[in-house]
């Protein structure tokens, strides 16, 4: 797996995360709390309304930390990548952003 050039890896204490992958694990912790509730609504054979509201906050949550992840990446690869002289090292960056997170294909 490669690994990102975010400010984590240039600060002296690179154990700790950074704010923003600490709001990350925050998200992804509320995540699992909202699905393990999903899975007990359908047990119980709620309102299918109630689940699906649930179900939408869960898909908005990671959405959300979707963005913050590409915000981060731009900010700190797409940085270093976008301005190497190399075009063929751009259009590679480009194209990953493109595939990974389904920019051309979004409805």
């Amino acid at each position: 797996m490669k690994t990102c050039c975010t400010p984590s890896q240039k600060k002296k204490n690179a154990d700790q995360p950074t704010p923003s992958h600490a709001k990350a694990l925050i998200a992804i912790k509320k995540s699992r709390g909202m699905l393990d509730n999903i899975e007990k609504l359908i047990q119980e054979q709620a309102y299918c309304a109630d689940i699906s509201q649930q179900v939408n906050a869960v898909i908005g949550m990671m959405q959300q930390l979707n963005i913050t992840i590409l915000k981060d990446h731009l900010l700190s690869c797409g940085v270093r990548e976008l301005s190497s002289a190399e075009g063929e090292q751009m259009q590679a960056f480009v194209d990953e952003l493109v595939r990974v997170w389904g920019i051309g294909n979004r409805k």
